[in-house]
């Protein structure tokens, strides 16, 4: 970079803790993860451990511990890999290989690629630069499942709530060797009973995330062709995460494939809900809509000026009464009472309609 007078010029930058930690926590070559995008895996330090366990948030829980089986040592790079049989979402290739061996080379095989049993915990690394950082340990179940377990019953006989956000306890634990000579001990949880964070504003954000992101759905499952393509020596290309060749994780995507709109363009449309003939506009444009019922009307006096005639009631519909057949029927029958006026212009007419 140079300046106005043409001279380059540099600038220092200091490294931040989260480049730092991702220095630290990576790996050579290309080394396919455990976890999804987003979750890293706890790594343990040599010497003293603190950490904390937090809550499982997925259905019907038994153990804040997910229990996870794992194939070391896949392929010419040492891959590792959660087996998609033993988690039953489907064949897994390594599996097919151990059954399918030689009695020769089966024993050798299952030692270093039978799937071996983890538990799987989100917890926070207390003694790291980051504390907040959620962290993915898929740690050895005889080695500290089963410590931890028996740690975590009182004398007095009562579960202590180790996973409790709110009101919890660190666990710490020493670490020595390395791979298969790793040995732990002084594993104890502290009497101390605390929060996850001391910042309310953390605590719930740390609870948000793995609400919305339990542990189960961030376990990176490779497809079996994957898999096999790695045991195998042959170049596997990356999964992408919209790829439906097998699940990615653990957590079941086919309720966001039902909710997709369906392809099908054949199809036919799903039928409409009809209205009601009077509502319709186009119906009535060529067909005249009928004009309601009215009661029949008894025939207008011949003397509106009357005040003695009374007045006849409003007639009502006659619900019990068969309908007239037709309206020429009305011609024969009586006329209604006259009054006096009424007979004398009627006279009157008959007079005048004889003389002519």
């Amino acid at each position: 970079m140079k300046d106005h007078s043409g001279e380059t010029t540099w600038t220092y930058k200091a490294p931040t803790k989260e480049t730092a930690s991702a220095r630290v926590n990576q790996r050579g070559g290309d080394y396919d993860r455990l976890t999804i995008d987003g979750f890293d895996t706890y790594r343990q330090r040599d010497g003293q451990n603190k950490i904390r366990f937090l809550p499982a948030t997925w259905d019907n829980p038994k153990h804040f511990g997910y229990d996870v089986y794992v194939h070391y040592g896949v392929g010419a790079d040492e891959q590792q890999y959660i087996c998609p049989l033993k988690m039953r979402l489907g064949p897994c290739p390594v599996c097919e290989a151990l059954a399918n061996a030689s009695e020769g080379d089966a024993e050798e095989l299952k030692k270093k690629l039978y799937a071996t049993k983890r538990v799987a915990y989100f917890l926070l690394d207390r003694k790291s630069e980051t504390p907040e950082q959620i962290l993915v340990w898929f740690a050895p179940w005889k080695m500290v499942d089963k410590k931890m377990a028996a740690q975590m019953t009182t004398e007095e006989g009562e579960t202590l709530e180790v996973d409790n956000p709110e009101g919890g306890y660190d666990y710490m634990y020493t670490k020595t060797g390395q791979q298969l000579g790793t040995e732990y001990s002084a594993e104890k949880f502290s009497r101390n009973v605390s929060p996850i964070s001391d910042d309310p504003d953390v605590l719930k954000k740390i609870m948000r995330r793995i609400i919305k992101h339990p542990l189960p759905s961030v376990l990176d499952v490779k497809p079996y062709e994957y898999i096999a393509n790695v045991f195998n020596g042959t170049v596997a290309e990356k999964p992408k995460a919209d790829e439906d060749d097998g699940p990615t994780t653990l957590a079941d995507e086919k309720p966001k494939r039902r909710v997709e709109v369906d392809d099908d363009e054949d199809a036919p449309p799903p039928p409409k809900r009809t209205k009601p003939a009077a509502a319709s506009v186009e119906d009535d444009a060529d067909t005249p809509t009928p004009a309601p019922k009215k009661p029949a009307k008894a025939l207008p006096s011949l003397d509106t000026d009357d005040e003695d005639a009374p007045t006849p009631p409003p007639a009502k519909r006659k619900a019990n009464i068969p309908p007239s057949p037709s309206e020429d029927d009305d011609e024969d029958a009586p006329p209604p009472p006259k009054s006096s006026k009424m007979r004398d212009a009627a006279r009157k007419a008959m007079v005048e309609d004889d003389d002519e």
